[in-house]
């Protein structure tokens, strides 16, 4: 329970450089293809949050196009996998490229007339364009509606580049992350697919930065960039000392998790319950896979999860400073002599 709340919601603010450290160490395969060891898999608790999550699904009559958003569901086996690493479509030069159009519902701006975009554009004019991951050319065309396009399979994801001036990678060729497959013409246009579904492919490429900065994490877990949630005044109580928890957490959390897991030391009954109890408040209000997940965010936590991750963070930093209390006798430097009277687990 402990290990499951503290990967899934400690990927926010500084503790997201711990959590990255802990789900690195608990990874087996090589550097490019990591696979979650059974000790990482959600918790009953999270599996019983993800099935109530499943049956959670309003489904109201709507257009075809419109309906198959709505049915998309998020789950872990969505990570994709790839044994050489992963790689964004395109570099930006000298400015950030800009979506000229998104997918969806649009507006024809000469017309006023709506239709739906199965895409999303991006003025990105004789771009180089690279593959994301390990896959294999499975589609060549040339039409009307999207001129020269391209369409590679990455497992069970298709990603098409459309409108292309020059194609590098035909059809059967396996392509690697960040060869270079194609070049784009005036813009270029993108398409995915889940197991045969349309989704946005806005989505698809968030996770594919998911997993480039899991992986750089990894590389160097303890760097100075936080996941983004940061940024958003993401706030704990113990962020004046986050720096020595820091430090202790590397000396005396994978102590504290053993313990744990031989009985050693016990979850306080209140803070067991707690945790238990927001977790569940985490399905019911549809946190897990609120987006695609990635390896930097394995249940897809959106940002209206981050007031709850704060208060289950709380929770976690005041069981483990209570455990080296109780345990080993260690507390913070700015505890005072009250405070170290006032430990909250018990062994």
């Amino acid at each position: 329970l402990v290990l499951s709340a503290f990967l899934v919601f400690g990927r926010f603010g500084w503790m997201a450089k711990l959590a990255g450290a802990m789900l690195a160490m608990m990874t087996i395969g090589n550097n490019s293809q990591r696979v979650l060891s059974p000790a990482v898999q959600p918790s009953d608790a999270v599996r019983t949050a993800q099935a109530m999550n499943t049956g959670n699904v309003r489904k109201e009559e709507q257009p075809q196009e419109v309906e198959q958003i709505h049915r998309m569901k998020y789950s872990q086996e969505m990570i994709l996998k790839s044994p050489s690493g992963y790689c964004m479509p395109f570099e930006e030069r000298d400015k950030e490229v800009d979506m000229t159009l998104g997918y969806g519902k649009q507006v024809n701006p000469k017309t006023g007339a709506e239709f739906f975009h199965h895409g999303v554009d991006f003025n990105a004019p004789h771009y180089l364009l690279s593959a994301v991951a390990s896959g294999i050319v499975s589609g060549l065309g040339n039409d009307h509606e999207r001129g020269l396009y391209q369409v590679i399979r990455y497992g069970d994801y298709e990603v098409k580049y459309a409108h292309l001036s020059n194609i590098l990678a035909v059809y059967g060729d396996e392509v690697r992350a960040g060869d270079t497959v194609a070049v784009s013409d005036d813009i270029l246009h993108m398409e995915t697919k889940y197991k045969g579904e349309e989704f946005d492919p806005i989505e698809f490429l968030t996770m594919i930065f998911g997993n480039i900065k899991s992986l750089e994490r990894q590389k160097q877990p303890f760097g100075k960039e936080d996941f983004g949630a940061a940024r958003e005044g993401f706030r704990t109580k113990y962020d004046k000392d986050a720096d020595e928890i820091e430090e202790l957490m590397l000396r005396f959390f994978p102590a504290y998790l053993k313990d744990l897991g031989s009985g050693a030391y016990r979850l306080p009954q209140r803070t067991e319950q707690s945790l238990r109890n927001m977790l569940m408040m985490a399905s019911a209000r549809n946190y897990f896979f609120e987006m695609i997940p990635s390896m930097e965010n394995p249940m897809g936590l959106g940002r209206r999860s981050i007031p709850m991750a704060a208060k289950v963070q709380n929770l976690l930093l005041e069981d483990f400073l209570g455990y080296l209390a109780l345990v080993h006798g260690t507390y913070l430097s700015t505890w005072d002599e009250g405070l170290k009277k006032k430990p909250t687990g018990r062994p």
